[in-house]
């Protein structure tokens, strides 16, 4: 199955749905000093919702994912190696005129890529075809990774629901807007039965990552919210809903 950057995004626009990644980069200081030492992580990404079904089918059918790499910073004909996280080389793959690369297929786990010119990012790759970055020089949106030289932040939104207020037919979706900086963008929460409960309510999350460090605006279906504070030292997190409040 080839995946293309375009068709996997074709495919979330047209589902409504949205991804997210938890960023955790704490001890690591140089990004080609990346521990080696498996770092725990849940097993699934806390995507909202969970990645669909036509996304995971190839890790059915195959037991194996292909991951999207994108890197605005190499020029097209760089290289980028997929290793493991003790650096053992598994994948050399050549930057396309996009500036992205797409690996061949990998089993869930964690992985470095390594870049001459930016460094290396490390990153975990979920049952459920989701990506996470655990540290170095880079960042995902759930879907792809992105390595970059940069410095950028994150907004988190940890959003619970009551369990009675999400129907069992069609389920409930929210979509936040993040407006600031000179960029606008939205994310999509969608609740169903199938959605993570913990003591009466559902919770769900999405992520807003790669941002620049200053001010933004975060809406709720068209709500102002609030403003929030964005830095490149730490995830800011924004807790909605009955059980966060």
């Amino acid at each position: 199955m080839n995946w293309k950057r375009g068709a996997c995004v074709m495919l979330l626009v047209t589902a409504a749905l949205s991804v997210t990644v938890c960023l955790a980069a704490a001890g690591i200081a140089q990004a080609l000093d990346v521990d080696t030492a498996q770092i725990p992580t849940e097993p699934d990404s806390p995507r909202s919702p969970n990645i669909i079904d036509v996304l995971a089918r190839e890790l059915a059918d195959n037991g194996v994912v292909r991951v999207v790499i994108h890197a605005d910073e190499l020029p097209q004909g760089s290289a980028i190696e997929i290793t493991t996280p003790g650096k053992t080389v598994l994948q050399t793959l050549t930057v396309n005129d996009k500036h992205e690369v797409v690996t061949n297929g990998l089993q869930p786990g964690q992985y470095l890529a390594i870049s001459e010119e930016i460094g290396a990012v490390l990153f975990s790759l979920h049952r459920n075809a989701s990506v996470a970055v655990l540290g170095g020089k880079g960042w995902s949106d759930g879907e792809m990774v992105y390595m970059t030289t940069q410095q950028t932040g994150t907004v988190q939104v940890l959003r619970d629901l009551p369990i009675s207020s999400v129907p069992a037919e069609d389920g409930v979706c929210y979509r936040y807007t993040l407006s600031g900086q000179g960029i606008t963008t939205d994310r999509i929460i969608r609740f169903t039965t199938k959605t993570t409960q913990t003591d009466g309510f559902y919770q769900g999350s999405c992520t807003f990552a790669g941002l620049a460090a200053g001010e933004y605006e975060l809406w709720e279906n068209g709500t102002l919210l609030q403003r929030v504070s964005v830095t490149t030292d730490a995830p800011t997190a924004v807790e909605i809903g009955g059980k966060t409040q």
